[in-house]
């Protein structure tokens, strides 16, 4: 991508201004508050926009420290650029009011979508956050941020060479974790659904043995009631009636024959009031009269008591035994074979529950393979394109330094070590010269890695004051060789005398 021209309308300090531009290295030249800065955010701007903060962070956030103080609806500018072999104009309106842009292709006229995502397609499809980490360099602000690790990491992890940068790994992966909540959550319900109904099942066998348990005391209890009835049935068809009324009738008939030898002795006995025939004769009457209700007594024992009565009350005591035993058995049996069927649906549930895979147990440990999977490639991707990452800082390094430091190393925190030639040592410990010499090559070689698609422009506001003579030049001298367009904010004359001693063209635009 090359920057062909800008048009600024009223953007900070800049107003109605318009630049032009080449390929190879431009110089931007002006002194202190110039807008040198203001035209370096412009550009940013026009490519991503400019979002309004909300808040306090509003007070002094990029939108407002380059809204214009006058006319601040007319807020806006454009850029022609140059992409893969077509030209193209973006234009923007920065007011919050009336915000929006427009990308068209000069070539055919055609009206591109930057909503839709064709301006990103132009500009490789990067982020801000890789575009301000790479190709962009802020003034004073060689170190890139801690937004650009995250990039890093994304794209290490998902780089293969047919699906370059275009999976993000870490969204991926949260993804996925999100969903597996989702799955534990409803695997949880699951389990307690499960529980609830084991629960049931268990209530109810209890509840059944209970009720069994009753059964079967009621069995026994009519059991031993009908044998009771059985035995005294026995003993009353031995002795031809039952033992009670045997005893009763003894017992009748003693009192009787006493009464009766009483009687007779008394009438006997008495002098003077009745004759010895007379006397003899009641005396054998009375004796006659006992002896006819003895033996009538006697004859009809069964119908004094009621005896036929009783064997009939007996008899239908011990049908009504023998049915209530039938069905108390009956009862028992169904209540026997539900309990069985409870207990073999108990011990179903539970082995299918303890042993069997379900389908969102599938789900969870299908997730967790694909996340172990994907964090392993990412280990892996890592790894190579980590190799690659250093190995290419360290060539960069090389040549800015004239050979001095060749090797560097990173780690998987992103903490850098400088080879010295004694040992590795901390970057933080380093001149603040050499520091941003390594920041410099390691954005330089983000760029390479993470700006495939499309070599954008790099951007650099006074990036090398802490450089010395001999460094400066073979930085420029690198960019002069390896960069399609390099525009150079700066207030000092340093650059343009390097660029001349070293003989490379170059564009200068003052402001």
């Amino acid at each position: 991508m090359i920057i062909e021209h800008l048009w600024i309308k009223n953007f900070g300090k800049l107003h109605n201004r318009e630049l032009d531009f080449g390929e190879g290295i431009t110089v931007i030249f002006g002194e202190n508050e110039s807008g040198k800065s203001t035209l370096h955010t412009f550009i940013q701007g026009i490519f991503f926009g400019i979002r309004r903060m909300r808040g306090r962070a509003a007070r002094n956030d990029v939108y407002s420290r380059f809204e214009p103080w006058e006319n601040s609806s007319y807020y806006a500018g454009g850029i022609r650029f140059s992409c893969g072999g077509k030209t193209f104009r973006l234009t923007r309106n920065f007011s919050k009011e009336s915000q929006r842009a427009e990308l068209i292709c000069e070539d055919d006229g055609e009206l591109l979508s930057v909503e839709d995502g064709d301006l990103g397609i132009l500009l490789g499809n990067i982020s801000q956050v890789v575009y301000d980490n790479t190709v962009s360099v802020g003034q004073l602000k060689n170190q890139t941020g801690e937004g650009i690790v995250a990039e890093l990491r994304n794209y290490m992890s998902n780089y293969q060479s047919d699906t370059e940068g275009q999976i993000d790994i870490e969204k991926a992966v949260a993804a996925l974790k999100e969903k597996k909540r989702e799955f534990d959550q409803a695997r949880k319900e699951e389990l307690r659904k499960q529980e609830e109904l084991l629960n049931g099942l268990k209530g109810k066998l209890l509840f059944l043995e209970e009720e069994r348990a009753e059964l079967e005391a009621k069995i026994s209890e009519a059991e031993t009631r009908r044998e009771g009835l059985r035995q005294g049935e026995g003993k009353a068809d031995k002795k031809d009636r039952p033992l009670f009324l045997q005893a009763e009738h003894r017992g009748s008939m003693a009192v009787l024959l006493a009464g009766a030898v009483v009687i007779f002795l008394s009438i006997l006995l008495l002098p003077g009031m009745i004759g010895e025939v007379t006397g003899t004769a009641a005396g054998l009457a009375t004796i006659g009269f006992l002896f006819r209700f003895l033996k009538k007594s006697s004859r009809n024992p069964k119908e004094k008591h009621n005896a036929p009565e009783g064997e009939g009350e007996i008899q239908e005591e011990e049908k009504k035994l023998d049915w209530k035993l039938e069905h108390l058995r009956e009862e028992a049996e169904e209540k026997d074979t539900f309990c069985e069927n409870l207990k073999e649906e108990y011990r179903e549930l539970l082995a299918k529950h303890s042993g069997e895979m379900t389908p969102l147990q599938e789900e969870i440990e299908g997730i967790d393979l694909a996340i172990a999977t994907i964090q392993e490639l990412s280990r892996t991707m890592q790894s190579k394109i980590g190799n690659r990452l250093k190995n290419q800082t360290s060539k960069i390094l090389g040549q800015l330094t004239g050979g001095r430091y060749t090797q560097i190393s990173i780690s998987d925190e992103f903490r850098i070590h400088l080879n010295t030639g004694e040992h590795y040592t901390p970057l933080e410990q380093l001149s603040r010269g050499t520091i941003e010499q390594v920041y410099f090559a390691l954005r330089m070689a983000v760029s390479d890695i993470l700006c495939r698609e499309e070599e954008l422009p790099v951007l650099l506001d006074e990036p090398f004051v802490m450089y010395d003579s001999r460094r400066l030049q073979n930085t420029l001298k690198w960019l002069s060789e390896n960069k399609q367009q390099v525009l150079i904010f700066t207030c000092q004359e340093r650059e343009i005398e390097a660029l001349e001693a070293l003989g490379l063209e170059y564009h200068l635009v003052r402001l």
